[in-house]
């Protein structure tokens, strides 16, 4: 189904609506277009509510929550973190000192360059502080490699080993996270700490990693700038994020709710 279908009854009524950030909340320039902004409005007036669940550190989710004044907790580094509006750390799940160094060392074999996230800090390949290992707290890692051989490689080492969550972030990259830390995870947590059904939740995403909360989500929406693989697992799939995605599935959920 695409954004030129007719709208359809839906039901029931959605109250939470997750947005993912780049690709669906922002245009390809990095900003939420005007428009946007006003249906966000449109869909909390209507008594929706809405939440952010980025890839993103919280430094970088947090401005955009504040911009728009959101109000419900914040899903960061692919679910890892859930953070309040506030600024205060709800929930946490880590990686161990040796997961990381176990990480790395493939990297190393493969010659293929990552990035490591840990709580309040990142690090490209060059800067990895392995004299300092053990002074972070460490969240996830990124490969990153143009080679599709060695990323199936990579991919096929990193499941076998049995403790890590998977997450294709690009034709060219993919994330490695604590077992069960997804966006989907981290959704349906926030659900029931807010006493929402999953069939109550709305999700808009583009990319791989946003493929586990438009399957958990009662209405999940690819944007059309999305993934393939994403577009065939949506409910529906909206526009782009240049033509105002959000906005035009904000648009289908508020006139299929009424």
């Amino acid at each position: 189904m695409n954004a030129e279908n007719q709208l359809q009854t839906i039901s029931p009524p959605y109250k939470l609506l997750v947005l993912d950030m780049d690709g669906t909340l922002f245009n390809s320039s990095g900003i939420i277009s005007e428009v946007n902004k006003l249906w966000l409005r449109k869909a909390r007036e209507a008594g929706i509510e809405i939440a952010l669940a980025s890839g993103r550190h919280v430094r970088y989710v947090s401005p955009t929550a504040k911009e728009l004044d959101l109000t419900l907790p914040m899903i960061t580094n692919n679910g890892c973190e859930v953070w309040a509006a506030d600024g205060s750390l709800l929930h946490r799940t880590t990686m161990t000192k040796d997961q990381i160094l176990w990480l790395r060392e493939l990297a190393l074999e493969y010659h293929t360059a990552y990035r490591v996230y840990a709580a309040g800090s990142d690090f490209e390949s060059a800067l990895f502080p392995a004299e300092h290992v053990d002074e972070y707290i460490w969240l996830m890692f990124m490969f990153r490699t143009p080679d599709p051989t060695v990323k199936e490689s990579l991919w096929e080492r990193c499941l076998a080993n049995g403790e890590f969550e998977l997450t294709m972030a690009s034709p060219a990259k993919f994330d490695v996270n604590p077992k069960g830390v997804s966006k989907g995870h981290a959704i349906q947590r926030l659900c029931e700490e807010h006493g929402i059904s999953l069939r109550e939740v709305a999700a808009i995403g583009d990319g791989l990693n946003d493929a586990s909360m438009l399957r958990i989500a009662g209405l999940g929406i690819a944007m059309g700038n999305a993934e393939e693989e994403v577009k065939a697992l949506a409910d529906w799939v909206t526009l782009d994020c240049d033509q105002n995605g959000v906005a035009h599935a904000i648009q289908y959920i508020l006139g299929g709710s009424r």
